[in-house]
């Protein structure tokens, strides 16, 4: 029997931004899982996450840049996470 490989979830950046059940803990949080790159923006009522996949190498320099912007027409924002010049959103 085969058993998914867990990850140790290692914090690069953690400025509150977290969740648990129905707890939203307002901040930014950026981890490093396994071969993913995780966002995470939180306020008192909503949370966004952004898992990004790609490789980050160790003891190297990453630029990894995150932006959040709340779009007053669907009141939901938007998640942009940047690591080594490539780009992923989510909506």
């Amino acid at each position: 029997m085969l058993y998914p490989l867990a990850f140790e979830r290692i914090r690069i950046s953690l400025l509150g931004g977290d969740y648990k059940d129905d707890d939203a803990y307002p901040g930014v949080a950026l981890y490093h899982e396994g071969i993913d790159l995780i966002a995470v923006v939180s306020t008192d009522e909503d949370v966004w996450s952004l898992r990004v996949r790609g490789q980050l190498m160790n003891k190297t320099w990453s630029n990894i840049a995150i932006r959040w912007e709340k779009t007053y027409t669907t009141n939901s924002g938007g998640l942009e996470v940047s690591a080594k010049q490539k780009l992923e959103q989510a909506g």
